[in-house]
């Protein structure tokens, strides 16, 4: 069964527009298997919010 982030061969015709469609897809199912937010997004969420802390202490210090 072809995973539904993959676009056909020849779905997009040449140029930037048809490669942005697929890696704004690709991206989607990425960070929101069914619809849900992923591993990869908390993941990401939670690295972005440790830094923020980090930074914030760093400088308060």
């Amino acid at each position: 069964m072809p995973n539904r982030a993959d676009p056909r061969p020849g779905e997009f015709g040449a140029g930037q527009d048809g490669e942005s469609d697929a890696s704004r897809r690709v991206t989607a199912a990425v960070l929101f298997p069914r619809g849900r937010p992923g591993a990869w997004l908390l993941l990401l969420a939670a690295s972005y919010a440790y830094v923020i802390v980090q930074a914030s202490l760093t400088r308060l210090s």
